[in-house]
């Protein structure tokens, strides 16, 4: 993995890259909030989940403080969790309601209005802070990644790792990872397995994403990888959203008319499951793995 810019040494490279993902976390706060953008607490969160798994993956490239900065990250991006799982459900019901039909469409509307009036709903003036916090975290990353490279002109020194070299090493690892979380999953019931290998792809992904900028050929990989992804997505999001309407059921008093719906989602579930296992279970994804692998050691 020796594209242009991954030949740079790994220090200054690693700062770079997470400076660049500072500034675009920074971009997603602004936006959070604004009327009419419905995007923006995603992109703040992929942007949060992006930059602290690459201040992981560069750990021994960047100065020790940003370890605790990262700690921060998390616990910022953890207090969403609610908000994202309820509006996740809602857009999932929503979006099944479309291709549904009859009294299914009417039963998935319903289940998503009883997550919008019971669901987590975000404190007053809740993007606000989360915007003044990331900004207050935002100038403590920018120092701590400034102070690393007060030792000296860059260029690469005796001995040091190119960025390729230690990119292609967390790739090796991150794939090593995914594929087993993918061979602990063997069902449906697997939810915590499931979850896993959607985090494991995640970061699979992320440490992908800097170079598929640089290079098609990473880029269709990475493409690949986000279609696992989503397919992931999907299915534990179902059961998230499974589990919020049994709550919301329990808060409401029942769960009349929401039958049609959980017998829709359900038989979603499972037809998103037999399309993972055809496409990545079993050892049904090991040549797209085995040449992520090699590709990593160019």
């Amino acid at each position: 993995m020796k594209t242009g810019f991954f030949k740079i040494p790994a220090t200054e490279g690693a700062r770079c890259l997470a400076l660049r993902l500072v500034e675009e976390c920074g971009a997603a706060a602004v936006r959070l909030g604004s009327p009419g953008d419905s995007e923006a607490l995603h992109d703040f969160r992929v942007g949060l989940h992006r930059l602290s798994c690459l201040l992981r993956d560069y750990r021994d490239q960047l100065p020790a403080a940003v370890a605790g900065l990262r700690k921060e990250l998390k616990r910022l991006c953890a207090r969403t969790n609610p908000l994202r799982d309820t509006e996740a459900g809602i857009a999932l019901l929503s979006a099944f309601a479309g291709k549904a039909g009859g009294k299914e469409k009417k039963s998935l509307l319903a289940a998503a209005g009883r997550l919008e009036s019971c669901g987590s709903r975000p404190r007053k003036n809740f993007a606000a802070v989360l915007r003044r916090e990331f900004l207050v975290l935002a100038v403590k990353l920018r120092a701590s990644l400034a102070d690393g490279a007060a030792g000296g002109a860059p260029g690469k020194k005796k001995g040091e790792l190119s960025l390729a070299a230690v990119n292609g090493k967390a790739v090796r690892r991150h794939i090593r990872r995914l594929r087993e979380g993918l061979s602990a999953v063997k069902a449906l019931s697997d939810a915590y397995e499931i979850h896993r290998a959607r985090l494991l792809a995640k970061r699979l992904r992320y440490i992908l994403e800097p170079e598929a900028r640089l290079d098609r050929r990473v880029s269709r990989l990475v493409k690949k990888i986000i279609r696992l992804q989503l397919l992931l997505g999907k299915i534990h999001d179902i059961q998230v959203v499974c589990g919020l309407l049994h709550r919301c059921a329990g808060k409401s008093g029942g769960s009349e008319g929401l039958e049609p719906a959980m017998c829709f989602v359900i038989e979603k579930e499972a037809e998103f499951f037999r399309k993972l296992k055809k496409s990545w279970l079993c050892g049904a994804g090991s040549g797209f793995f085995r040449k992520l692998n090699r590709y990593s050691r160019r």
